[in-house]
This record gives C-alpha cells, sequence and structure tokens, in this order.
C-alpha cells in the first residue's frame, strides 16, 4: 500500500512496510526452535530481498525476550517509532520488511528489555559488514573499490565469517550489503 505525504511545498509517495505479510515461514520457525536451522545467515540480519512485487530490505533479529523491536538507521533518522518489527509467535524472532531502501544504508536495532527499559542500540550479529567508530560509515566506492574483483564482503574480512567481539559489535553499525 502507498500513500501520499505532503509538508509545506515538499510531497513525497511512501510504501508501508506493514501491508507486507512475513518472509519467514513455519518452517523457519520450527528449525529455529529446534536449533537445527542450518541457513541462519540466509534469514537474520539484513537481506536485500524482493518481497511481494517490492524490492527492499528484510530485517530479522532474535531477542527472545524483548518488549519491543525496531529498526533504526539514516532512512528513518534514527528513530525506533517508526519501524517498530514483529514478533514471530514463540520463537523470540522480530521481522519487518520495509521496502524501498537500497543496499549500504546503516541501521542498527533499538530494543525495549523485558523490564520496560530502553536498551542501548544494537548492532546486527549477521551483518554483511559494519562501520567501526570514530568513522560509522563506509562509502558506495570505497567498498567496491575494497572488495575488487571479491563476489562478497566475506572474502575480505568484512562479513559473517570474521570473528567477533562484542567490543566490535557494540561500536559497530550494521551496512546493508548487496
Amino acid at each position: 500500500m502507498k500513500y501520499h505525504a505532503e509538508a509545506g511545498d515538499t510531497s513525497w509517495w511512501v510504501t508501508d512496510p506493514y501491508s507486507f505479510g512475513p518472509v519467514l515461514g513455519p518452517i523457519d520457525d520450527l528449525l529455529m526452535a529446534e536449533g537445527t536451522h542450518r541457513r541462519l545467515h540466509d534469514k537474520m540480519g539484513a537481506h536485500l530481498i524482493q518481497h511481494e512485487g517490492a524490492h527492499g530490505v528484510h530485517f530479522a533479529l532474535w531477542a527472545p525476550n524483548a518488549q519491543r523491536v525496531s529498526v533504526v538507521g539514516d532512512f528513518n533518522d534514527w528513530d525506533g517509532r517508526r519501524h517498530a518489527m514483529r514478533k514471530r509467535g514463540d520463537v523470540g524472532v522480530w521481522e519487518i520488511f520495509i521496502p524501498d531502501i537500497a543496499e549500504y544504508r546503516a541501521y542498527k536495532f533499538e530494543i525495549v528489555g523485558p523490564d520496560g527499559q530502553l536498551q542501548p542500540l544494537k548492532a546486527d550479529p549477521f551483518a554483511f559488514a559494519a562501520e567501526l567508530r570514530p568513522r560509522q560509515r563506509l562509502d558506495h566506492a570505497e567498498t567496491r573499490a575494497r572488495l575488487g574483483r571479491h563476489r562478497s564482503p566475506q572474502a575480505l574480512g568484512l562479513g559473517r565469517s570474521a570473528p567477533r567481539t562484542d567490543q566490535h559489535l557494540r561500536g559497530a553499525r550494521g551496512i546493508v550489503g548487496p
């Protein structure tokens, strides 16, 4: 569903992310609950996909004790009220499909804990690439140049196969990858 928005002399079209159904299915739920899902890297985190006829990004995060999870980023002014994620049953996974987001957009997850307290923004443990402080953004051209002939950030140790520490994740923002 698209709707037309106006503010002053400016107008734009917005696609409602809540008009799209879930991306993950009941088999994913079952395998995650059993701990036997062998393709979590394809399901969790942020992935550029086409879903129900629209191009965008699917976000999924495991946060079983959270009261609320939102995805925040440069595409929504880091405002957790704009893209609250849906909880998938008893598995503890939260997801949302946001249309019209391109690759290389910075994001984090905003989590309200079981005590109702807003937690510090969390980095994506499944991110393809991450920014480190103080410079927390990789430019498109720089990323492409660094990747060169490699097909994925993992080939340079920027992706999931690279070892991660808690300190690394706290200071990083995920980058929506190709």
